[in-house]
């Protein structure tokens, strides 16, 4: 009824939008070109036997998963898209992001793709404040279009109130994230899916790999619908 404008480069919206967006600032948002396999980071354009697609600090510091699915970098309008959905109540974006990392799921083949997904928890404030979870958004997402078994039960976080992990360092929130996320022994034997929205410091994703692998998870993989350019250690 009004004219509006998009919320990622700001001009007038014409016929052609989606959630509020141009068709330009979605077409921006494209899949990171060969993503390191350990840890998502992108390692640029690859030569045919070229060895293991992984970084140099991959190659040398063991990961408690198998791999790591991302698919797009986080910057520009992809983190305006996110934080738009996450902060201010549009759980509607989250459904476009959610199907772009489904088909980036696509590269692990029918063969490898795991037992259940199982997204990387909120805390209960946090939901609550929200009125939604942004990793179980994703995850319900992934998990329909490859017809995997969705269980956000095998992965539970502290209810305890801590630091936001914007405020704290790499080293302080790998730490926070340790003591934060538990798994139960229902993930036994299973091959697990952990679903988050983004990774920069990985410290979420090697607290919750390594709970599950202590709950007995047969394999472990992370995916991500955004990853920092560059990883911050």
């Amino acid at each position: 009824m009004l004219p509006a404008n998009c919320f990622g480069c700001g001009l007038a919206l014409g016929r052609v939008q989606r959630l509020g967006a141009c068709a330009t600032c979605w077409a921006s948002i494209v899949p990171i070109d060969a993503p390191c396999e350990s840890c998502g980071l992108p390692l640029g354009r690859r030569e045919p036997g070229a060895g293991p697609a992984r970084c140099a600090s991959c190659i040398t510091m063991p990961r408690p998963w198998d791999g790591v699915i991302a698919a797009v970098p986080y910057e520009g309008f992809a983190r305006q898209a996110l934080l738009r959905g996450k902060m201010r109540g549009r759980p509607e974006i989250l459904e476009p992001l959610g199907e772009q990392l489904a088909i980036a799921l696509g590269r692990l083949g029918p063969a490898s793709l795991p037992d259940v997904v199982v997204p990387v928890p909120s805390h209960p404030w946090t939901r609550f404040r929200r009125g939604f979870d942004p990793a179980a958004s994703l995850a319900r997402i992934v998990a329909a279009r490859h017809a995997l078994r969705f269980r956000p039960e095998l992965l539970r976080t502290s209810h305890a109130p801590g630091i936001p992990a914007k405020r704290l360092s790499a080293r302080d929130r790998r730490a926070s994230a340790t003591a934060r996320f538990a798994s139960t022994g229902a993930a036994a034997s299973l091959r697990v899916l952990v679903v988050d929205d983004v990774m920069t410091t990985m410290a979420t994703a090697l607290a919750c790999a390594a709970a599950l692998r202590s709950a007995g998870a047969a394999s472990v993989w992370i995916a991500v619908w955004a990853r920092t350019p560059e990883r911050s250690l």
